[in-house]
Formats: structure tokens, sequence, C-alpha cells
């Protein structure tokens, strides 16, 4: 079975210097808070356009 393909790609904002500071902030977060928003990443990534909140 194929893999979907990504309809966008997330990526992290980089200063000049090289550091990622959303990257950074999301390591220091709990497993189960970085699971959850890497879902939302996730769905994004895959299923865009998303439609409304239900």
């Amino acid at each position: 079975m194929k893999a979907p393909a990504k309809r966008l790609q997330a990526s992290f904002y980089a200063t000049d210097t090289g550091k990622r500071p959303v990257r950074e902030w999301l390591m220091e977060l709990s497993p189960e808070d970085r699971k959850a928003i890497g879902m939302d990443v996730a769905t994004l990534e895959f299923c865009w356009p998303v439609g409304m909140p239900k």
C-alpha cells in the first residue's frame, strides 16, 4: 500500500544563527503534549484543507 502524500510540508522557523525557538519550546513539553501537537501538525500536513472545528 502506498503511503499518503503530504499536502503541506511543516517546517520549523530558524533564526539567522540557526536556532529553532519553536522546536526548542516543543522539546520542553511533556511527551503527551508533544504527541498531541504532533498529531495536529500531521493532520495539517496530510489533510489540508481542514474544515471548520466541530
